[in-house]
């Protein structure tokens, strides 16, 4: 007596997950009976989607730069020998701008240089050097931008204004940031 309603409550939970499962795919393929899905398939479709998200690195290759003593050339010329910075190393999956800004100089015996004395440059051509006394672009530009890249690099370049009536004997430092942003 106890196997027989062991194998009616079986066999009624078969019956009911066949009954189940037969519901669920009549109503997702609009189908009603065996026929119909022996000679057409069922079919059931969804949406994917991945959000990709705006993304970029920007990674510099030296975290100092030391320009050589100034000379009495350098001081006759009013500028130093530009140096080589750091190369900056740009991943971005949007069009960008770069801009670097400078903190400005460190106090020298109760001077501060001017923050403008320091320039820089994406190529090493005296023509290029801008003074970095406010932000300045040195990828894109106000009416386009550098374009997505996987990577791109951006060698820099800097030099420092001299004056022989304001420049007292020190070292001067200032901080550059490089900041990428979408326009």
């Amino acid at each position: 007596m106890r196997h027989t309603r062991i194998l009616l409550v079986s066999a009624a939970m078969l019956l009911a997950a066949g009954s189940l499962e037969a519901q669920t795919l009549t109503a997702s393929c609009n189908q009603t009976a065996k026929a119909d899905f022996n000679s057409t398939a069922c079919a059931v479709t969804n949406t994917f989607s991945a959000l990709v998200p705006y993304l970029a690195t920007v990674n510099h290759s030296t975290s100092s730069v030391t320009l050589p003593a100034a000379t009495v050339a350098n001081m006759d010329a009013g500028v130093s020998a530009s140096v080589t910075g750091p190369t900056l190393t740009v991943q971005s999956n949007f069009g960008y701008v770069i801009t670097a800004t400078s903190s400005g100089f460190n106090t020298v015996s109760g001077y501060t240089k001017a923050t403008g004395d320091l320039e820089i440059a994406t190529a090493n051509n005296s023509a290029d050097f801008v003074a970095l006394s406010s932000g300045v672009v040195i990828a894109g530009a106000s009416s386009t931008t550098a374009t997505p890249t996987s990577t791109r690099t951006l060698p820099l370049w800097f030099r420092v204004r001299y004056d022989w009536t304001k420049d007292l004997p020190g070292t001067y430092d200032a901080t550059v940031t490089y900041t990428l942003t979408a326009p």
